[in-house]
C-alpha cells in the first residue's frame, strides 16, 4: 500500500469513528427519552389503576347496599354478581352455586323473555319487563325488571345489569 491509500483509509476510518460516536450519542439520547416516557407512563398507569379501583369500590358499595335486588348477568343469563337483596329474593347465592336466570323464567313467559332480551341487546336498555319467575323451591313470584347492557372497552356488550322489583302483591 502506498501512503496515499493509507491516508485515505485513515480518513475513512476516522469518518466511521465519528459517525459511530454520533450514532451512539443519538441512541443514548433516544434511550433516555424512552426511559423517561416509560417511567411517566408507569406512573400514570398506577394513578389510573388506583382511581379505577376507588371508583369500582364506590360503585360496588352503592349496588351492594341498595334495597332492591340488583343482578349482573352475562349474555347467557349466568349471574356474575348480585347484591344481598337479590340473594334473599331469589334464594340463590352465586358465590356458592351457579345461577342461571333463564332457568327461573316461567314457561309461559319464555317467548316474551326472548323478545325482551333481543330488544335489550338492540337498544341497550330494557324498561318495565314484567314476568313470572320461579325462585328457589319453585315458589312463583312476579317481577318487574329495568336493565341495561354493560360494555367492554371495545364497546361490545358483555353483560346486562338490572334492578328487580317484586310485584307479586300487585299481581
Amino acid at each position: 500500500m502506498d501512503s496515499k491509500e493509507v491516508v485515505l483509509l485513515k480518513k475513512a476510518l476516522e469518518r466511521q469513528k465519528r459517525a459511530r460516536q454520533q450514532a451512539e450519542k443519538i441512541l443514548e439520547e433516544k434511550s433516555h427519552e424512552l426511559y423517561e416516557v416509560a417511567s411517566h407512563l408507569r406512573e400514570s398507569n398506577a394513578k389510573l389503576e388506583n382511581l379505577l379501583s376507588e371508583k369500582t369500590s364506590e360503585l360496588d358499595g352503592v349496588f351492594i347496599n341498595i334495597i332492591d335486588p340488583y343482578v349482573v348477568m352475562d349474555l347467557s343469563f349466568n349471574v356474575v354478581s348480585m347484591n344481598l337483596s337479590a340473594k334473599n329474593f331469589l334464594g340463590y347465592d352465586n358465590n356458592i352455586e351457579e345461577v342461571n336466570l333463564w332457568k327461573m323464567v316461567h314457561k309461559d313467559y319464555m317467548e316474551y323473555t326472548i323478545e325482551s332480551f333481543s330488544s335489550l341487546k338492540e337498544v341497550g336498555k330494557l324498561k318495565n319487563y314484567r314476568a313470572k319467575i320461579l325462585v328457589k323451591d319453585n315458589v312463583e313470584k312476579w317481577v318487574e325488571i329495568n336493565a341495561s347492557l354493560v360494555f367492554n372497552k371495545e364497546k361490545q356488550p358483555v353483560a346486562a345489569q338490572g334492578i328487580v322489583r317484586d310485584i307479586t302483591q300487585e299481581m
